[in-house]
């Protein structure tokens, strides 16, 4: 790119400079046949201003007559900047009226009818433009000549009659190629001849191609050609048919150097510049392009892990942009899905729950009522007031509370009544000792977690051996787990129930944990209640011996009794 810009420079550059210098010599050319119309209109204004030519021959011509030709000559000259000179003369010379010093060259030019009175012999009528150089002493060079033939009033010719182009008016002229480069114009007749050299004056005068002219000898003298070579960058001719002239201008280099390095140096600048930016953009671009992409990437990574709530934040309007949008809207979807799905396990597992809790009333109701009738059958009336007070008491502490969850006082509360119950049932054959930690009391668990323990302890520990020392003991209090990595520490509550009664096999606790009972259908309930509500980390734990069984409930701590 930076050699194209290079190229296109250059070539704008020559064409300018050779338009714009062609140009020049144009306009120097007209200048000068504008001053050739002048000088043709003073040739032809003094021609009409002599009354009678004839005072050019005449021996007789008075002084005024003199007096009176030159007035006519110089009114002719008024209005030239640069008076050109003028000369009059009659056929042989004898008579002359000039301007300046009457150059010897042309008395022997007149004599011999040589050089300019030559052209004008031959010319009828126009104004004969001939060039040569006439160097005068106070004047300085001619280049220049319009001459024409002067005739009296009977048509015969009397005398000639010359304007002369100073140097100097084209030296004036040729100001038009002061552009600031450094210009070198000559200006040549048909034959080669130098009239006009802008730079070299000692050029004037001599022939171009002359084989005398030897640059070591003669120094200055030394022809156009001779400078063209490698620090010319244009050389231009121009030949002009009514002068009979060549104009040629050799345009050095020397200025284009420095602007060569300027330009290599603004074109390289430019070329890293334009390079920097492109990479700059090009970095850009490409980041905006893959940054869309590996965040999408980051957010799939996020939902493959879980994170359904994590959403793709892309303000691109490209494809991407759209891919993001769609993603997002499947993500929306899939939320809403899900939800959906949870809410509908929610409602399974509450029913199933519910299911289970109603397994346990009624059967804690026939017990209870089983009590109850054997109290009266015995005649035993203050034991039966007081089993129906704390059924009544139970039954309603289950109808005012339609929530699943209580805390660990109002169950502490239900299983005493319960073991009011129980007590009254058995005789009061067994001894209860409680231990729970003041500070569980206001967490909440499920209902009736506690009390299908404790009844099982009094029917199927102590009932079948008729023992009159059974002891249960229940203690609640906090413990501690480790998380799977070790790094923290969660508590939780525990229950333990323990009794010294008969105990149980190992395959009556595989049945009680992992199958549903028919005799024992309470305690497979709650553990199975406890993983419903808080999962498979919490439930029963149960060991027993021939001297006993203690039971383990752990429970997460919660004030809420919200299901996990």
């Amino acid at each position: 790119m930076g050699g194209l810009m290079y190229g296109f420079s250059l070539n704008f550059i020559n064409r300018t400079l050779n338009e714009q210098t062609m140009n020049s010599i144009i306009s120097f050319h007209e200048k000068i046949h504008v001053r050739v119309s002048a000088y043709e209109n003073i040739l032809l204004q003094i021609q009409n201003g002599l009354k009678t030519s004839e005072s050019l021959n005449s021996a007789s011509r008075l002084e005024t007559d003199n007096n009176e030709i030159y007035e006519i000559m110089y009114d002719a000259l008024e209005g030239e900047v640069i008076k050109p000179i003028v000369h009059l003369t009659n056929l042989d010379g004898s008579r002359v009226f000039s301007t300046s010093d009457f150059p010897e060259s042309y008395k022997a030019e007149l004599m011999n009818k040589w050089g300019v009175f030559r052209e004008i012999e031959g010319q009828t009528n126009d104004p004969v433009i001939y060039l040569q150089e006439m160097d005068y002493s106070r004047e300085g060079k001619t280049i220049i000549s319009l001459g024409s033939k002067l005739y009296d009033q009977a048509g015969s010719p009397t005398g000639y009659i010359l304007v002369e182009m100073s140097r100097q008016v084209l030296f004036e002229e040729a100001k038009v190629f002061n552009s600031g480069l450094s210009n070198h114009m000559v200006l040549l007749d048909e034959n080669g001849y130098t009239l006009f050299d802008s730079i070299n004056s000692e050029m004037e005068g001599k022939f171009q191609q002359a084989k005398y002219l030897d640059l070591e000898k003669i120094g200055n003298h030394y022809p156009i050609d001779s400078l063209i070579g490698n620090s010319t960058f244009l050389n231009l001719e121009y030949r002009d048919k009514k002068l009979k002239t060549v104009t040629r201008v050799n345009v050095s280099s020397n200025i284009f150097h420095s602007f060569n390095r300027i330009l290599t140096l603004i074109i390289v600048g430019g070329s890293l510049f334009s390079l920097l930016v492109s990479i700059i953009l090009a970095n850009a671009q490409a980041r905006s392009i893959s940054s869309p992409i590996k965040e999408l990437i980051s957010v799939m990574g996020e939902v493959e892990k879980g994170a359904l709530e994590i959403r793709a934040n892309l303000r691109n309007r490209d494809e991407i942009g759209e891919l993001g949008k769609y993603f997002n809207q499947m993500l929306d979807r899939l939320n809403i899905y899900m939800n959906q799905v949870i809410e509908k396990q929610k409602q399974l597992r509450t029913v199933e729950i519910k299911m289970l809790q109603a397994q346990i009333k009624p059967h804690f109701i026939y017990n209870t009522l089983d009590v109850i009738k054997w109290s009266v059958k015995l005649g035993h009336q203050p034991e039966a007031i007081s089993v129906v007070t704390n059924l009544a008491r139970l039954l309603r502490f289950s109808i005012d509370s339609a929530d699943e969850f209580l805390t660990i006082r109002n169950n502490i509360e239900f299983i005493n009544s319960y073991l009011t119950i129980q007590r009254i049932k058995y005789n009061n054959s067994f001894e209860v000792i409680t231990d729970i930690d003041e500070a569980l009391m206001d967490y909440r668990i499920p209902r009736l977690i506690l009390q299908p323990f404790i009844e099982n302890s009094i029917i199927h520990g102590f009932g079948k051996t008729n023992k009159s020392d059974g002891i249960i003991t229940i203690t609640g209090q906090f413990n501690k787990s480790r998380s799977s990595d070790g790094n923290s520490e969660s508590q939780f509550i525990e229950f333990r129930i323990s009794d010294n009664g008969l105990g149980m096999t190992e395959q009556e606790i595989q049945e009680l944990t992992f199958e549903r009972p028919e005799h024992h259908i309470g305690i497979y309930n709650v553990d199975r209640r406890i993983k419903m509500y808080f999962g498979d980390d919490f439930g029963v734990r149960i060991s027993s011996h021939s001297g006993g069984t203690e039971v383990v409930i752990t429970m997460p701590k919660t004030m809420t009794g919200e299901i996990m």
